[in-house]
C-alpha cells in the first residue's frame, strides 16, 4: 500500500472511530432520556389517580383517612381520568381485575403493598408488544396499574440509529478523501523529490535540481539530498581532475622511461661511462612512477576505516618520523626544543599511522625544498609543523601548495608527484583540522596541521 493509500486509510478510520463513539454516546444518551420520560409520564399519570380526591372532610371515614371502604365498593375510575395511556386495570384485594380502559391489552395482574404513591416500575411483553407498566396502591384498596408502549421510543431510537450509521459511513467517505486530499499535498513534494532522483540516477546528471519544497520536514529533506547530490557532483569533478591531472604527471616520468628503454635498445652502442647514469635515470623514472602510483592510490581511496583510532600523543608519532628521516636523507632533523612538557603529554584520539603519514610528508617537503640547515619538527597538543631554513615560499603560494599536482615555477624541475601536501590536507580534514604555510621571518617556511581533540577522525 501506498503512504498516499495509507494516509487517506488512516484518517477515514479515525473518522469513522470518532463519529462511531459519537454516534454510540448519542444513542446512548437518547435511549436514557426517552426511558427516563417514559417513566416519569407513567409516575405523572398514575400518582393522581392513586392518591384519589381528598377525603379528609369525608362524612364516612372511608378510604385512606378512613380505612378500605371494602372490595365491593372498589371500581375503575372513569377513563378520561388516566389521560392518553395505551391499558389501564384495577386488580382488587381478592386478585379479580377490573379492566379500565377496554381498548388497549390486559397487562399481568400486580400486587404493590404500600402507602399510595409507592410507584413499581416494569417492563412487560404483550401481544408481541413491549409495555412499559406502572403499578401502585390504590387508595380505595387493591392496585391500579397504567402501561404505555415503548413502540414510539422504539421507532425514534430505529430513525436516530439509521442516522447516526449514515453520518458514520458519511464521515469515514469525508475522512478518506480528506486523507487522501492531505496525503496528495503531503506525497506531492516527495513525488517531485523522487522523479528528481530517478532521473539523477538514470542520466547521472548531477546538475538537476532538487527541489526543495513542502512542510519543513521535507523541505529539510529536500535540502539534504540537494546537498548530498552537490557533494557527489564536487566529489565527480575532483575524480575527474584527479585522473586529469594523473595523465598529465604520469605523461612526464612515461616519456623520460620510454627514452631511456630506447637508449638501453642500443646499450652495446653506448660508451661505457654513460651507461651507469642512463640506468639510475631508469631508477628514478620507475622511483617517480612508484610514488606517484602510490599517492595517486592514497588520495582516490579513503583509507580512513582501514585503521583504529587510539589515545596517543603527538610527539611519540613524531618521533620515529624524524628518526627514519634522518637516517634515510643525511639530514639533521630535530624535535624543537619549545615543545613544551604539556604538549608532549597530550593525549590525542587520532589514527596514528594516517598522522605519521603526514608528518613524514611534511619533513620530506622539507628535505626536497630546504637542501641544506637544519630541519625542525615543533609538536604542540593538537599541532605538528615542520620549519626549513630554505628559500621561503612566495606568500602568492600559501594558499595553492595544498591542492594536487599543484607545484610553484621554482619547482617544476624538483622530483616528486606533488600530492605529498595534498594527503596532508586531506589526513588533517578527516581529523577535523586545517592546514597552513607561511614564510618565515628568519627565513624558511613552516608548514603543518592541526587535529581536533573533540572530532573523531573521519567527521571532518
Amino acid at each position: 500500500m501506498t503512504l498516499r493509500w495509507r494516509i487517506a486509510a488512516v484518517m477515514a478510520t479515525m473518522c469513522t472511530t470518532v463519529a462511531a463513539l459519537g454516534a454510540l454516546g448519542a444513542y446512548i444518551a437518547t435511549s436514557n432520556q426517552l426511558a427516563t420520560q417514559l417513566d416519569r409520564d407513567l409516575t405523572t399519570r398514575i400518582r393522581p389517580i392513586a392518591l384519589g380526591p381528598d377525603t379528609a372532610n369525608n362524612s364516612d371515614g372511608g378510604g385512606p383517612n378512613g380505612g378500605s371502604l371494602g372490595d365491593q365498593h372498589l371500581a375503575c375510575p372513569p377513563a378520561p381520568v388516566f389521560g392518553p395511556v395505551d391499558a389501564a386495570q384495577l386488580t382488587k384485594p381478592d386478585g379479580t381485575i377490573l379492566v379500565c380502559i377496554t381498548t388497549g391489552p390486559a397487562l399481568p395482574p400486580a400486587t404493590v403493598v404500600g402507602a399510595p404513591a409507592t410507584e413499581q416500575l416494569s417492563t412487560s411483553r404483550i401481544d408481541g408488544a413491549n409495555y412499559r407498566i406502572a403499578a401502585s396502591p390504590f387508595h380505595d384498596g387493591g392496585t391500579i396499574q397504567v402501561a404505555l408502549s415503548t413502540a414510539p421510543d422504539v421507532a425514534v431510537l430505529a430513525a436516530l440509529e439509521r442516522k447516526l450509521i449514515l453520518l458514520a459511513l458519511g464521515s469515514a467517505l469525508l475522512g478518506g478523501l480528506a486523507g487522501w486530499i492531505l496525503a496528495t499535498r503531503l506525497v506531492a513534494p516527495v513525488e517531485r523529490m523522487r522523479r528528481a532522483a530517478r532521473t539523477i540516477a538514470s542520466t547521472q546528471d548531477l546538475t538537476i535540481p532538487v527541489p526543495v519544497d513542502g512542510p519543513a520536514e521535507l523541505r529539510d529533506l529536500g535540502r539534504d539530498i540537494a546537498t548530498m547530490v552537490e557533494a557527489l557532483a564536487a566529489s565527480r569533478s575532483q575524480q575527474h581532475r584527479l585522473v586529469t591531472d594523473a595523465s598529465h604527471e604520469f605523461r612526464t616520468p612515461l616519456t623520460s622511461l620510454t627514452t631511456n628503454l630506447e637508449l638501453l635498445e642500443r646499450f652495446d652502442e653506448i660508451p661505457e661511462n654513460e651507461r651507469p647514469e642512463i640506468i639510475t635515470a631508469l631508477r628514478a623514472d620507475v622511483d617517480d612512477l612508484t610514488h606517484l602510483a602510490r599517492d595517486l592510490v592514497e588520495l582516490a581511496t579513503d583509507r580512513s576505516t582501514d585503521e583504529e583510532p587510539v589515545e596517543t600523543t603527538l610527539v611519540e608519532l613524531v618521533q620515529p618520523v624524524i628518526t627514519r628521516a634522518r637516517r634515510r636523507s643525511g639530514r639533521d632533523i630535530q624535535l624543537d626544543d619549545h615543545t613544551d612538557a604539556a604538549s608532549i603529554n597530550s593525549m590525542v584520539h587520532v589514527r596514528p599511522q594516517m598522522i605519521q603519514r603526514a608528518a613524514s610528508n611534511l619533513v620530506e617537503n622539507a628535505i626536497k625544498y630546504a637542501p641544506n640547515g637544519v630541519i625542525l619538527v615543533r609538536v604542540g597538543a593538537t599541532s605538528i609543523e615542520v620549519l626549513d631554513s630554505g628559500p621561503g615560499i612566495d606568500p602568492a603560494d600559501s594558499d595553492q601548495i595544498f591542492e594536487r599536482f599543484w607545484r610553484s615555477d621554482t619547482a617544476r624541475g624538483l622530483p616528486g608527484s606533488g600530492l605529498g601536501l595534498s594527503i596532508v590536507a586531506q589526513i588533517a580534514t578527516q581529523h577535523g583540522g586545517n592546514t597552513w604555510a607561511h614564510r618565515r621571518v628568519e627565513g624558511g617556511t613552516a608548514v603543518g596541521f592541526r587535529v581536533r581533540m573533540d572530532v573523531q577522525p573521519g567527521d571532518g
